[in-house]
Formats: structure tokens, C-alpha cells, sequence
């Protein structure tokens, strides 16, 4: 068994017979989680150039490179969701260092995506912002590619999501509570385990504002996808988050970072 499902497993025990350490003992499951995480998914090579107005991104996840570019320049939140990857989906990894036994970590076969954006989206309408990502996903359909996407806005977030089924698409039915963030998350990821069977993992998150955090949970049906966002929300910080799919150990794991 992985090491990252040993001690989720050991720390989601003591969570439950020591409710007065779940706070602490998420945070520590962060900071391992943070260590191990690239070992489990494998780094990613992300290289951007610009030829006659366009940008090429070379990455195993394109879509997700292209979120955080598109996010740097409109100063908006642009989340990214991977599918449950298939076998025939994946490759041994050419940048992530070898594992002891000498093999690779398995990625995605992402394809190069050649787009344009403007420089200054942050000086767009919303309208307008969800038009660049439109047109974004159209070059993306137009190349031969990797699994099928489709871009939505809920009013708050831009979100680039798997076309079909997502693990964050699952309603949930949480009982009203207030709660620190730290416990809020732990909650919303054993829910989405509960009501589908998918495994997500909180892989990277900003520690001191979960530490720091509330925020009020009601009982409303939502998707894990509207219920995360308004764990965000109570923050009172722009956060995105991506949600990557891990082949090997069939776990999603979730990052979640401050706009920079």
C-alpha cells in the first residue's frame, strides 16, 4: 500500500476517535501529502513561447497549464479537473525521476496546444474572458488531443472540467454546521468517497488559511465542485484549485493555491 494511503488512513483514525485534533492532524497530512505528492503524480514539464501572438504549451496536461496562464493575466479564478485517466491514456513519465525500482511515474499523453490570448484579460468583461476560453477550447478540439473537456462559469469561477462525469460532480448532503476550513475539507473529501466512491486526496493548500479559517456549511444538495468553492470563498482570498488524476493509486489529488 502506498505511502500516502498508510498514513491517510492512520490520520483519518485518530480524526475520528480525537475530534479536538483534526485540525492538527490535517494540517500534518498536508505538509506529508505536499512532500510525497510529486512522487505519486509526477512533475510536469510546462514550457511557454510566443511566435507571431500565439502561445505553445507543451505539458502532459495542457488544459491545466493553460488555466494557470490564463489566470496570471485576468486576475480570475480558472479551476482545471482531470477524468479517471485510462490505461491507454497514460505514459511513463520522460522529466519525474525514477522510482527505486527503476520504473517511471505514469502521466497523461498530453498533446501540445498552440493558443492565443490576449496579454490584458484582466481589462476584459467577464463575457469576454469566457469568450477567450471558448476560443481556447475550440483550438484545443481542433488538434488531435487527450480527452474531452468543455469550459463553464458559475458566476464566481471559470472552470475547465472533464465533458462527461467528474469526481466533483457528485451532490452532496452535508448537515448545516460551522466549522474550521481544515475540517470543512476533511468533510467534503470522506462525503465525495461516501456518495461515489471516488478517492480525493488534499494534496497542496495554503496551511495558515486553513488554520485561520471558517466557514459555514449548509445543507443544500450542491455539487462537491459548489460546495468546495464556498469552502474557498470563506477565506476571503481569490484561491484556485486543480484536481489531478493519479493512475497508478486511482486517487484524485487537489491543490489548491492563492492567485498570484
Amino acid at each position: 500500500m502506498p505511502a500516502i494511503d498508510v498514513t491517510w488512513i492512520a490520520c483519518t483514525s485518530l480524526m475520528e476517535t480525537h475530534p479536538a485534533m483534526r485540525v492538527v492532524l490535517f494540517t500534518a497530512i498536508l505538509i506529508f501529502i505536499a512532500a510525497t505528492c510529486a512522487v505519486s503524480i509526477g512533475p510536469v514539464a510546462i514550457v511557454l513561447g510566443q511566435h507571431n501572438g500565439e502561445i505553445t504549451i507543451v505539458d502532459p496536461r495542457p488544459l491545466a497549464a493553460a488555466a494557470r496562464e490564463v489566470e496570471a493575466r485576468c486576475q480570475c479564478v480558472v479551476t482545471y479537473e482531470d477524468p479517471a485517466w485510462t490505461r491507454n491514456q497514460v505514459t511513463p513519465s520522460t522529466v519525474a525521476r525514477r522510482r527505486p525500482d527503476g520504473t517511471r511515474t505514469l502521466v497523461p499523453k498530453g498533446m501540445p496546444l498552440r493558443l492565443a490570448l490576449p496579454e490584458r484579460l484582466d481589462l476584459q468583461s467577464r463575457s469576454a474572458i469566457l469568450a477567450d476560453l471558448q476560443s481556447m477550447m475550440t483550438a484545443f478540439w481542433s488538434r488531435p488531443h487527450l480527452g474531452e473537456f468543455r469550459v463553464m462559469d458559475d458566476g464566481r469561477m471559470f472552470h475547465i472540467r472533464p465533458d462527461g462525469s467528474s469526481a466533483l460532480d457528485v451532490p452532496l448532503t452535508i448537515s448545516e454546521t460551522i466549522t474550521p476550513l481544515g475540517e470543512a475539507m476533511d468533510l467534503l473529501t470522506r462525503s465525495i468517497k461516501a456518495s461515489s466512491g471516488q478517492s480525493v486526496v488534499v494534496g497542496m493548500a495554503p496551511v495558515n488559511l486553513i488554520r485561520q479559517s471558517t466557514t459555514h456549511l449548509v445543507e443544500s444538495g450542491e455539487s462537491a465542485r459548489d460546495v468546495l468553492g464556498r469552502i474557498l470563498a470563506a477565506t476571503g482570498q481569490p484561491l484556485s484549485w486543480q484536481l489531478m488524476y493519479d493512475f497508478e493509486s486511482s486517487q484524485f489529488f487537489l491543490s489548491i493555491y492563492p492567485l498570484s
